[in-house]
């Protein structure tokens, strides 16, 4: 019986890595340049954020990840420029169980001037991820059972990665499309010689309604593989005075959060975001904790700003 329930959790656990083999953060407002090239360059300064998610917390073996990202714009002296040019460094670690991924990947982008006030971007990200399975922490009777796991305690593979986005942005809209992992690479390291490094894209899209004080941001962010369901995060920001921020959202109905931005001074958010299940999960470790701080160089309070990006402003 013991050996059936832990051969169902592995195929259960293959399922997933299978459909999501790539980090997630429920507090993707702060953290939109980890799902799109496109983004970097989109301020007139730099940005760094750092960020760490606990997923499903207490239980043993849950995802965790921690990131951090940079971008910045080469020509950002110039205030009216036709042409951005933007590059980037995206740094992640992802932990589930005895699977383990690390990603460094290198940005640039290209935004070009289409319309008054609005921009389209292109970007691209170029880079490895080391993907390393520890077999030693499956426990199982007797691993000659399973082919893709055998009596070898530890198998990694590092593999390429080259991940195109482009982004669509004015003073109140935007939109943006990236796909990652669009050659599927194969995992003949890791599991048998039928697995591959599936596809992922992700739409993402919102629009900003400006008052005097409170700013209204209505967003989705669709994330689809081939063979698998489509997950939607739609959320709500209201934001007030550029000083603070709340987020509520849904998770394809999966689950629901709330986030708190702080913006302390004029260069420093401050981000946490708490998101619980509403499926199975929740009769046992329902709750998932990510903490986000981000730094950036521009100036907020200015209501008439000079460059515009509804995403930020």
């Amino acid at each position: 019986m013991m050996r059936a329930l832990i051969l169902l959790y592995l195929a259960i656990v293959s399922v997933q890595l299978f459909c999501q083999q790539l980090p997630t953060s429920t507090h993707y407002l702060l953290n939109r340049f980890a799902f799109n090239p496109a983004f970097a360059g989109i301020k007139p300064c730099s940005e760094f954020t750092l960020g760490n998610k606990q997923q499903w917390a207490g239980m043993n073996g849950a995802p965790t990840t921690a990131y951090a990202n940079y971008h910045n714009r080469w020509n950002k002296k110039d205030k009216y420029p036709d042409a951005i040019h933007g590059y980037g460094i995206g740094l992640a670690a992802d932990q589930i169980g005895f699977e383990s991924r690390t990603f460094v990947r290198f940005a640039y982008a290209y935004h070009l001037k289409v319309l008054k006030n609005y921009r389209l971007s292109f970007g691209i990200y170029a880079g490895l991820q080391d993907y390393s399975f520890n077999l030693q922490e499956v426990n199982l009777p007797d691993k000659n059972i399973d082919p893709a796991i055998g009596n070898e305690t530890n198998r990694s593979l590092i593999a390429p990665e080259v991940s195109p986005g482009m982004f669509f942005y004015g003073k109140n809209y935007f939109i943006g499309l990236s796909s990652f992992q669009i050659f599927p690479t194969r995992m003949y390291r890791i599991g048998t010689n039928q697995q591959r490094l599936a596809a992922h894209y992700f739409l993402m899209s919102g629009y900003r309604f400006r008052g005097q004080k409170i700013d209204y941001l209505p967003s989705f962010l669709m994330s689809f593989t081939p063979f698998a369901p489509p997950t939607v995060d739609f959320s709500l920001l209201i934001e007030y005075d550029q000083k603070v921020g709340l987020i509520l959202g849904s998770k394809y109905l999966n689950s629901a959060y709330v986030c708190l931005n702080l913006n302390v001074g004029k260069k420093l958010t401050l981000g946490y975001a708490y998101e619980y299940a509403l499926n199975e999960i929740n009769r046992t470790n329902p709750s998932t904790n990510e903490l986000v701080l981000s730094f950036s160089k521009c100036y907020r309070r200015d209501r008439t700003p000079k460059f515009f990006c509804p995403a930020y402003q």
